[in-house]
């Protein structure tokens, strides 16, 4: 927020960011986990992520020789608290994958909106299975 404080989301905005969530790269990595998403086929070389309704959450676009996902699409909500949402296309790329604890992990990520680059992100440290305590998860930022 512009003045550093936090807001309650209500009605509209917390279903907004609700969707949003479950679209988060690591949710969408497990996503065979979750009872709210099934994993199938998005054609040759294309691995999609369904919600419970139907709604196709995203599309990964895998490398024959690796395995790994090289890019994902689907599209997004944008906007601002004060503007409209409305929904772009949305593309990840993923690149510079290393094993981190025997998991590969992207450490170069370029967001894309509707063919604009929004971010590259770059890991430089991934800590796995660490132990984080349930306060450290509920504490609010300053």
């Amino acid at each position: 927020m512009p003045d550093g404080g936090l807001l309650d989301l209500k009605g509209n905005e917390l279903d907004i960011v609700r969707q949003e969530v479950t679209g988060f790269f690591l949710n969408v990595v497990l996503a065979d986990r979750s009872p709210d998403l099934k994993v199938i086929s998005g054609g040759n070389g294309i691995i999609s992520t369904v919600s419970s309704g139907g709604t196709v959450v995203d599309n990964f676009v895998i490398d024959p020789g690796s395995g790994l996902p090289v890019q994902s699409f689907g599209t997004v909500l944008s906007g601002t608290v004060s503007a409209d949402y409305r929904r772009v296309r949305d593309r990840m790329d993923y690149s510079e994958w290393q094993k981190v604890g025997g998991i590969q992990w992207p450490h170069k990520t370029i967001k894309f909106h509707d063919d604009v680059k929004r971010a590259e992100i770059t890991t430089t440290e991934i800590k796995l299975n660490v132990g984080v305590r349930a306060a450290e998860l509920a504490a609010k930022p300053h």
